[in-house]
């Protein structure tokens, strides 16, 4: 139900069984969207959300934007209207529409048999009729044959962008990256220097030991194939043994890069969220482990606020050291006055003074504001805590 997987439940009438569609989008409608504050199951960002029910509602879909054609689902209005101007108009009808009968038994498009499944823009616009008849039972065989199907391709043969595969972008002591490309026969030509790869840097055979910070920079090249862009990460070596123990998980879909990940170099962007740590509806309790004892003067760590994705700056952060890891003496709370309304994506930084201290062992405490706002869209909901990342001097 959420805009990532929209098209997903129309792709049935790609493959000839346009039936499953129809009982998964009523499904959805039904059970997913209802009328309270937080009555849409996802972001509504410009109106996807909003826009994938109205479509929905109707009775079909754009599954492939740009294209000229709309999937058939399933209408939840006994007759709908279409104002196109200049006196025109297309009707959706849809006689005994309901939960109990999602199911198409036949269709007529402007008084003839329709046997397929989907419906182009410029017979919508040309005005007319659509009629459905409804059932409580599926038609397997309407729109099943190849020819009636909705078909989505590019005639380009275009080679996939190369993928990365590795534990963590920052490193202690060596790292191992992998690199494929889903384009069967297609090879990986790689550089190591920032440099941009090009159809003469050596090629991608086997798993690559990184020693240093590297940044890791790959192009995916078939021949009579258009080359795939080149994707880049960069692998940082951390200069001391920095560990973390996290006493709340951070969230598995916003990681950092994994334990390391606050001390990569790779800062979080206030519009991307794959470089941040995120903590769903939990404090943020953690101790990093310097490694020995080590004379510190700050710590920082950089929090993000963007209250429309549910995302706050925490309400408070302390930071308390330990020499041997057991007792630890607080420096001290920090705050700030930003409201929980301020709108936009912003970030704050914390900052604390330690004076040339020995110590090894930090704790790092930030008080989530857990709950979205009584005035937010989300009210109720589970709030965030987006960080990354932390400084050590």
């Amino acid at each position: 139900g959420n805009e990532p997987s929209h098209n997903f439940a129309y792709l049935y009438n790609h493959a000839g069984q346009p039936w499953k569609t129809q009982k998964v989008v009523r499904q959805i409608m039904d059970t997913l969207y209802h009328t309270g504050r937080d009555g849409l199951p996802g972001n509504e960002d410009c109106g996807q959300m909003s826009a994938w029910y109205v479509f929905t509602a109707l009775g079909f879909y754009p599954v492939t934007p740009g294209q000229n054609i709309y999937a058939i689902g399933t209408p939840l209005f006994d007759e709908a209207t279409i104002n196109l101007g200049d006196g025109k108009s297309f009707i959706i009808r849809a006689a005994g529409s309901s939960p109990g009968k999602p199911f198409i038994r036949s269709a007529s498009l402007h008084g003839n048999d329709l046997t397929r499944s989907y419906i182009s823009h410029t017979e919508i616009i040309s005005g007319g009729e659509l009629k459905l008849e409804m059932g409580s039972e599926p038609n397997r065989s309407w729109a099943a044959e190849s020819a009636r199907r909705p078909r989505s391709a590019m005639n380009l043969a275009v080679v996939a962008n190369p993928v990365f595969h590795y534990k963590e972008r920052g490193f202690l002591d060596s790292t191992v990256v992998s690199i494929s490309t889903p384009t069967d026969g297609a090879v990986v030509r790689y550089t190591l220097d920032g440099t941009r790869p090009t159809e003469r840097s050596p090629i991608y055979v086997s798993p690559l030991h990184l020693k240093e910070t590297t940044e890791v920079r790959a192009l995916a090249v078939k021949d009579s194939f258009l080359p795939s862009y080149v994707e880049s990460v960069t692998f940082t070596r951390i200069p001391y043994r920095v560990s973390v123990t996290y006493n709340e998980p951070y969230s598995h879909l916003y990681t950092a890069g994994g334990n390391n990940g606050l001390f990569d170099g790779v800062r979080g962007a206030l519009n991307a969220w794959g470089a941040w740590q995120g903590f769903h509806a939990v404090d943020l309790d953690a101790v990093i482990d310097l490694g020995e004892l080590r004379e510190v003067n700050r710590i920082a760590a950089t929090c993000l606020q963007s209250w429309k994705s549910w995302i706050w700056l925490p309400k408070s952060v302390t930071f308390s050291v330990s020499e041997d890891g057991e007792t630890f003496r607080s420096m001290g709370q920090l705050t700030h006055d930003v409201p929980l309304e301020k709108d936009g994506s912003f970030t704050r930084d914390f900052v604390q003074e330690i004076g040339g201290e020995n110590i090894r062992y930090i704790k790092l405490s930030a008080e989530n504001v857990r709950t979205c706002p009584d005035w937010h869209p989300g009210t109720g909901g589970k709030a965030w805590i987006f960080i990354d990342e932390v400084v050590i001097e």
